[in-house]
C-alpha cells in the first residue's frame, strides 16, 4: 500500500486495472487488487464469511450510530470496521453454519464518558419505546448536558430506529417512535455524547421487548 499526498491532478479515487486509489484522512491510498483464487474456501474462510455477513447485515442498518460512536477508535481503519471487530469478537455466537448475534454484549459506542446511567426500555404507547435512565452526572466526563444517543433493532424486519441527538442526560428519559412496529420485538441501546460533540460514552443494552 502507498500513499500518495498530492497528486498533479489533485484527489484521485476509482480503479486502474489491479490498482485502486481512494482517500483516508486527507490523504491518496493506493492498493493493489488480490487476483481472485480459483481454489474453493477453506472451512475456516467459511466460518469467517458467514460471521461477517451476519455482523454486517446488522451494523449497516446502523452505520451512522457506530461511525460516530467509534470514532476514537479509528486506527487504520474506519469506526464502522471497528465497530464490526468488535461485534465479531464479543457478539456473535453459535457454531458453523448457525451463527447469531447475542446483542446484550453488543456495545454501539465506545468513550470515555463513564457508563453510569441504568437504562430501561419499555413500550406503553403504541409504536414507541421508552427508555428511562438514572441522571447521575459529574463522575469523570459525565454532565447533565450530555445527549442521549437512542438505538432500536428489530432483527425480524432487520430495520433499525435511532437517534444521535435525544434528549439530555438530565431529562431522564425519551421516547423513540417506531411507526409501523406494533407487536414487534426489539433489541433497544443507550450512550451519551457530550454537548460539544467531543466525547461518547460506552453504550449498554437497555433490554429486549415487544412494542406496543
Amino acid at each position: 500500500m502507498a500513499q500518495v499526498k498530492q497528486g498533479p491532478l489533485g484527489k484521485v479515487s476509482g480503479k486502474i486495472g489491479n490498482i485502486s486509489f481512494s482517500s483516508w484522512k486527507e490523504k491518496t491510498v493506493v492498493k493493489e487488487r488480490p487476483s481472485k483464487s480459483k481454489k474453493p474456501a477453506s472451512k475456516k474462510q467459511q466460518e469467517q464469511r458467514l460471521k461477517m455477513a451476519k455482523a454486517n447485515q446488522f451494523m449497516r442498518t446502523i452505520k451512522e450510530v457506530v461511525t460516530l460512536g467509534y470514532r476514537d477508535l479509528t486506527v487504520k481503519m474506519t469506526g464502522y470496521n471497528a465497530s464490526v471487530r468488535n461485534l465479531l469478537k464479543n457478539a456473535v455466537v453459535g457454531e458453523y453454519p448457525d451463527y447469531s448475534i447475542d446483542y446484550s454484549l453488543v456495545q454501539i459506542c465506545r468513550g470515555e464518558i463513564r457508563q453510569i446511567f441504568k437504562p430501561v426500555a419499555s413500550s406503553a404507547k403504541t409504536d414507541t419505546v421508552t427508555f428511562t435512565w438514572t441522571t447521575s452526572s459529574g463522575v469523570g466526563k459525565s454532565r447533565p448536558g450530555d445527549k442521549a444517543i437512542l438505538v432500536a433493532y428489530c432483527e425480524a424486519m432487520k430495520v433499525s430506529a435511532y437517534t444521535i441527538e435525544g434528549p439530555p442526560r438530565s431529562a431522564g428519559t425519551a421516547d423513540l417512535e417506531m411507526p409501523g412496529f406494533s407487536g414487534q420485538t426489539v433489541h433497544t441501546w443507550v450512550a451519551f455524547i457530550s454537548e460539544d460533540g467531543s466525547d461518547v460514552s460506552d453504550s449498554v443494552y437497555a433490554g429486549k421487548l415487544t412494542i406496543a
